[in-house]
């Protein structure tokens, strides 16, 4: 065996190679943060619907929002009187929806609200809050279970006793299914034993405590106990029904109306809001409040039928200390006398919505009384009595005066909202993002359609832009996707301000290019660009979208050529016909909604996806001109979840509006992306279990003809470990992107892959296998309501979008991940000769503490012959050795293990599974798992032989957090062919690399041969010269001297670039074809 216990090696090879290590530059390997990009979070603004005034004047805002739209709050947020934020509040950002509140004593809260998990109502739960919003422990959070996916708790009410009344729409509380509709709770949360369970048929929407502690309850309520009434009823302070109390008189305006409000009078009478009918027959008055005696009856010395001549809904209600009642009815606010007749002296203030354009009525919802006479006003509304246009200055809540005029004082200072994240976004060369979004988000960004600079942060002067001001920029447009294009320029689509698609080609600067054809009235939801720059537009989930394009156009599927003109292009009848349901009059009866292109192939097929009137989701693949591709073998999905709607729609049909009288049917689609694979197979992601009998947990791949590819075997794929599942809620993959080295990333709401902890992001290997050494850079949110987005851009770099977070990054997010993994594989040519001569390479892993590095190295040389390399070396041998010199693996012949050191047994079969095994048997290879730190690969002949060989190193682990580093090799560079030739691959994005071709300077280390001046090529996979140097300070010195990595010799090359991802050979000659050893190091900056 050859002594390497020289100077040469290791004071020069590994000192050199390790320096840019030491100093802190390496970076982890696999997927990162870009620690240099942070996007702003994002919100839509979302109406608050409710308001409750607190004992100290400061007030609440909740229901359907969760943030502010300017900072991420919760879901109920606080204000001091003036209607300034207060910071102090802070609730649990873990739940998503309040639905109802009520004051606690002490400055304490009791909140009703709803958790999701992974987007589904998981846990309705009673809280009470501290004054700063934190959960108080000392209550137990018992859970509400209800019919559906929507919160359930209506009403809190606390009784003097501080016992707590709950009431609403669920059928279990704690567990026990024979409390339904209303339940009371201890001071500390637990259930009162000695309230009665109450039998509801209905839900209980409204509650109010008489001052003898009854309890009256309203709402759709048609009997209680079994006892039938007409919406309202009172139970003993037991929870028994009060058989002494019948409602008579009046009946609700329909069987959804709900007894909206009720309040108790000094007097013992009771007040109703809703949509009533008094007394009977077509004539009978109808009333929104009306009043009843203690009894049940109605009380007759009491109308409100005067109040508004248009049909009329009351909603809340509050008596003032002079028994007069202010009351919402319709889209005002009105108070009535003691007699319920209208208080003239009392201004019905306008109450708008001004996020609809034109703005239209508002509706407020919730009332509260100052001790002043005053009134705190919640709602859906905008603006109240505004002076000139709307202006949003009260957003969700007013201050009215006790003359109904509005207190001018009084203004939001900050809009409530829902969490967003962009919904589509495309990376640009110059290191911009743009970025859409599904929704309008606020604060505004121009049409809808954002750029963010390279840092992250929002480009305020960036806006869309035509020559022609006639285009789809007009009326309202605001962008909602984009798709990029072939030309590097995008599709933008959306809608304008009535709702319709619109859409149009935009240059990377925003301005829109006037050639593209434009305003087509076809209707579509999404949108898909082909490879040859044809764009399909789909109808997607909207209904009024999906009978229009089966209805007017006859396809749920169209397409434009690449300049826009509308292509001739439909899907076979078969889809329209199971979508659009009609009578033998033609008439429309019944629509099953749900169109999805999930790819088009680069030869122009289309993977398609559809729900039609079976109740399943068809699968196939379609011909570029539309029709059925019989060469795929197609299948169909059972949803697993189905919902019958009943909306408004126009069909073009027959001229009419109408709700289809059978329903429209939705259902969630089971494929929710797919990658079309170099090599034709097909990568399904989404929401399934099995694929054709074959079990595939959310991801499966398919060959070209449809058929399971039984080689990927996901094993038990996506899975829960802290989540129970069921058949209608188990773990998805959501989004899969192809990486440089033919691996996935996958996302999704999966907690493990195959056994191994994964937090909604990993990556699968070719096999289907998943990648044991890959470490999350983010982690899914599985409270977030937020959809998830994932692709790779043309720089190698991935956006993640939606329910992630990283080291601070906060859900829901935009993430941009760098694929550290900047060295794929290293390789080196070199005549190979005795003693100092032989070839060796010098590597560094980078990487924490605790990590490794498995990497396969090889030695080539018979090989080699078949490119035409006549010296080749006839038998090569390989050792790895250490930064401390010690032999930590060897091998002579490939086949043939030879276990000690880092090998613990054979190897064979692992390297003849990697794909990489030498081509010849008298070649070796050696697999080994790296700590960090400083390594050398040495080559040389058996029986000191000679000849030219190779040696490289693969990275077998690239989801590792370690990651091959710098790499220098030494050897005896020769005229002709036998000079120096370092080859690596830069994987995924760009790096910038310093190569330096080191000669002369090698004298200082003893060696008497050193070539005695060096030049440098850096060529590209092409043969092409990326960059060359002959005398480093000829060309780069300031640069190179500004990163310390400068050549000591003047006569020595070195050259600094940054470059692409792809393939890459450092060649080395001596000038003048002089001979003698030579250094080629090269170091990774980015």
């Amino acid at each position: 065996m050859m002594n390497i216990k020289s100077p040469i090696l290791l004071q020069f090879v590994l000192a050199l190679i390790g320096g840019l290590a030491a100093s802190g530059s390496a970076k982890a390997a696999g997927l990162s943060p870009d620690p240099n990009f942070h996007a702003p979070s994002f919100a839509k603004s979302f109406l608050p619907e409710r308001a409750l005034l607190l004992p100290d004047g400061k007030y609440l805002l909740y229901f359907d929002p969760n943030t502010l739209t300017d900072q991420h709050t919760g879901a109920i947020t606080r204000f001091f009187a003036d209607g300034t934020l207060d910071t102090s509040f802070n609730f649990n950002p873990v739940y998503k929806t309040v639905t109802a509140a009520a004051p606690a004593g002490g400055g304490k809260l009791y909140v009703a609200a709803t958790r999701y998990l992974y987007g589904f109502k998981d846990a309705e739960q009673i809280l009470r809050l501290n004054p700063d919003g934190s959960i108080d422990s000392s209550f137990t959070p018992e859970t509400v279970g209800g019919f559906d996916s929507f919160p359930d708790v209506y009403q809190i009410l606390v009784q003097p006793d501080a016992k707590v009344l709950v009431a609403g729409n669920f059928t279990t509380f704690a567990g026990n299914d024979a409390r339904d509709g209303i339940v009371r709770l201890m001071s500390d949360g637990t259930v009162d034993a000695t309230f009665a369970p109450v039998t509801v048929n209905g839900f209980v929407y409204s509650a109010a405590i008489q001052s003898d502690g009854k309890v009256l309850i309203g709402g759709t309520l048609t009997s209680v106990n079994g006892v039938a009434n007409p919406g309202v009823a009172r139970l003993n302070a037991n929870g028994s029904l009060d058989s002494s109390f019948q409602a008579t008189g009046f009946t609700r305006n329909s069987s959804g109306t709900r007894v909206r409000a009720i309040a108790v009078q000094n007097d013992g009478l009771i007040i109703l809001s809703g949509n009533f009918r008094v007394g009977t027959g077509g004539a009978a008055p109808r009333m929104a409040v009306l009043r009843l005696n203690t009894n049940g009856s109605v009380d007759s010395t009491f109308s409100s039928a005067g109040v508004v001549t248009s049909i009329s809904t009351g909603r809340e209600l509050v008596l003032q200390p002079d028994g007069k009642i202010v009351a919402v009815i319709n889209n005002s606010i009105y108070r009535l006398n003691t007699n319920g007749s209208k208080d003239t002296s009392f201004r019905q203030p306008s109450i708008l919505d001004a996020t609809f354009t034109p703005a239209i009525a508002g509706t407020p919802v919730t009332l509260q009384l100052y001790s002043d006479g005053r009134l705190l006003v919640g709602g859906i509304f905008t603006d109240v009595d505004p002076p000139g246009a709307a202006t949003n200055a009260h957003y969700g809540v007013a201050r009215i005066n006790s003359d109904g005029t509005l207190d001018s004082a009084f203004v939001t200072s900050h809009r409530t909202g829902m969490e967003t994240a962009p919904s589509s976004f495309a990376r640009l060369a110059d290191g911009s993002t743009l970025v859409t979004f599904a929704d309008i988000v606020h604060p505004p960004i121009s049409y809808n359609l954002g750029r963010l600079l390279p840092n992250g942060s929002l480009d305020s002067t960036f806006t869309l832009s035509s020559s022609d001001p006639s285009r789809f920029l007009t009326n309202g447009f605001a962008a909602h996707g984009l798709e990029r294009l072939p030309d590097g320029n995008f599709f933008v689509y959306g809608t304008d301000a009535n709702g319709n698609p619109v859409y149009g080609k935009v240059q990377p600067n925003g301005a829109e290019d006037t050639t593209f054809a434009t305003n087509h009235a076809f209707p579509f939801q999404t949108a898909a660009v082909a490879p040859d720059g044809k764009v399909y537009l789909c109808v997607g989930t909207d209904p009024q979208m999906t009978l229009y394009g089966n209805s007017l156009l006859g396809t749920s599927l169209g397409r434009l050529l690449a300049n826009g003109q509308v292509d001739s292009f439909g899907v076979p009848p078969s889809i329209r016909d199971g979508q659009v349901i009609r009578d033998s009059q033609g008439f429309l009866i019944q629509m099953y909604v749900g169109s999805r292109l999930l790819a088009v192939q680069p030869d122009g097929k289309i993977l398609f996806e559809y729900f039609v009137s079976s109740g399943t989701f068809h699968l196939v693949r379609l011909n570029a001109d539309g029709s059925f591709d019989g060469t795929f073998s197609e299948t169909t999905f059972d949803p697993f979840d189905l919902t019958e709607s009943f909306p408004v729609v126009y069909d073009p049909v027959k001229n009419s509006t109408l709700q289809p009288p059978d329903g429209v049917w939705t259902a969630s689609f089971p494929v929710l992306d797919a990658q079309i694979q170099p090599d034709g197979r097909i990568v399904l992601a989404g929401q399934f279990t099995s694929y054709k009998g074959t079990p595939a947990r959310g991801l499966v791949r398919l060959q070209a003809d449809g058929t399971v590819d039984n080689t990927f075997n996901t094993g038990g794929g996506a899975q829960w470990t802290q989540t129970t599942e069921s058949s209608v809620f188990f773990p998805t993959i959501d989004h899969i992107a192809l990486q440089a080295d033919g691996k996935l990333l996958v996302s999704g709401t999966f907690e493990a892959f195959n056994g191994t902890p994964a937090p909604g992001l990993t990556t699968v290997n070719p096999n289907g296998s998943v990648d044991t050494s890959f470490v999350a850079p983010a982690t899914r949110d599985k409270y977030s309501r937020v959809s998830a987005g994932l692709a790779r851009q043309p720089d190698g770099s991935f956006l993640l979008s939606g329910p992630y977070s990283s080291t601070g990054i906060a859900s829901p997010s935009l993430i941009r991940l760098l694929d550290t993994t900047t060295v794929g594989n290293l390789s080196t040519r070199l005549p190979v000769g005795t003693g100092e001569n032989v070839l060796i390479e010098g590597f560094i892993v980078a990487g924490p503490a605790g990590s490794t590095k498995k990497i396969m190295v090889r030695a080539i040389g018979p090989s080699l012959a078949a490119f035409g390399i006549g010296d080749a070396l006839a038998n090569p041998t390989l050792e790895i050795h250490d930064a401390n010199n010690a032999t930590v693996a060897t091998n002579n012949d490939w086949k043939i293990t030879q276990v000690g050191g880092l090998i613990s047994g054979d190897q064979s079969g692992e390297i003849a599974a990697s794909q990489l095994a030498p081509t010849n048997d008298l070649e070796s290879a050696i697999i080994a798992s790296l700590a960090p730190g400083a390594y050398t690969a040495v080559v040389r002949g058996v029986n000191d032989t000679t000849g030219t060989g190779l040696v490289d190193a693969y990275d077998l682990s690239s989801g590792s957090p370690a990651r091959l580093a710098n790499f220098a090799t030494r050897g005896l560079i020769q005229p002709g062919d036998k000079l120096m030739i370092a080859g690596f691959i830069v994987q995924s994005h760009p790096v910038t690399a310093v190569i330096r071709a080191i000669g002369p300077s090698l004298t200082a280390f003893g060696i008497s041969n050193a070539l005695p001046d060096t030049t440098l090529q850096l060529r590209d996979q092409n043969g092409g010269i990326v960059l060359e140097n002959d005398d480093w300070k000829t060309t780069q010195k300031q640069e190179l001297e500004s990163l310390g990595l400068q050549p000591s010799n003047d006569l020595e090359a070195a050259l600094i670039a940054t470059i692409p991802a792809g393939q890459y050979t450092a060649q080395v000659r001596g000038k003048g074809d002089a001979s003698g050893i030579g250094v080629v190091e090269v170091y990774f900056i980015q």
